[in-house]
């Protein structure tokens, strides 16, 4: 699936869902058994996502803010260390947040319309693991094999 800039809900029975070039808004994913991919852009308000069996798989750009963060995995929970992180994790939940407030360093995005918000992150994967980490805009576009300029 492509962006997603609304309150969004999306339901599947069996098989992935994969959110690939940015949600912003309010989202929300329920699978019974199958993974979550998604990629949060800078404008998201909330985050929900549960998948019965599968995996959840979160990207973010690497000036993010998420709290509360609530996670459940008995398989494990993998925060990319690239993000300042405050999360306590027991072996089947995780709470805490990630990032700091960047609105100083981002602010308003008159292009887009939107101002960087604190994300709100709820991902339930009882049998899977849950990964958080960060992507940029320029690795979202798929263009990872492209030579890298110092």
């Amino acid at each position: 699936m492509g962006s997603l800039n609304a309150v969004t809900e999306l339901q599947s029975d069996t098989g992935n869902v994969s959110v690939k070039t940015g949600a912003d808004g309010h989202l929300t994913i329920e699978t019974a058994a199958g993974d979550i991919d998604v990629q949060l852009g800078m404008a998201i308000n909330h985050f929900s996502a549960h998948t019965a069996t599968g995996d959840v798989r979160i990207s973010a750009p690497l000036k993010f803010a998420a709290s509360p963060v609530r996670i459940e995995s008995e398989a494990g929970v993998s925060i990319d260390p690239a993000f300042s992180t405050q999360i306590e994790y027991d072996g089947k939940n995780a709470t805490g947040s990630i990032g700091e407030a960047y609105l100083e360093d981002v602010g308003t995005d008159a292009a887009r319309g939107f101002v960087a918000k604190t994300v709100e992150i709820v991902a339930r994967a009882p049998a899977g693991r849950v990964e958080i980490q960060t992507k940029g805009w320029l690795d979202s576009l798929g263009l990872g094999n492209m030579p890298k300029f110092d």
